[in-house]
């Protein structure tokens, strides 16, 4: 392998080089952009959680009120005791 030839793999190696610099930089960019968006993720379940808790409890306060406090409508209520 003469010289030019040598000369010319190293230039080619070295561009090689330079652009998977720059695509794990890319990459880094990506995995930390994943990384804040798992975080808001996790933080909107977190959220949604604790509301569904509190409207859960609401429904069983208003449920329990309107149990202790309206008697049942005769012509709304089956043989079962269900709403029709």
């Amino acid at each position: 392998m003469d010289d030019s030839v040598g000369m010319l793999m190293l230039e080619q190696l070295k561009a090689i080089r330079a652009e998977m610099s720059g695509m794990t930089a890319e990459q880094r960019a990506t995995n930390e952009r994943l990384e804040r968006l798992e975080r808001r993720q996790t933080e909107t379940e977190i959220r949604l959680a604790t509301e569904l808790v509190a409207v859960a409890k609401a429904i069983g306060e208003v449920r329990d009120l309107l149990g202790c406090c309206v008697e049942p409508i005769p012509r709304l209520l089956g043989a079962t005791g269900r709403c029709r």
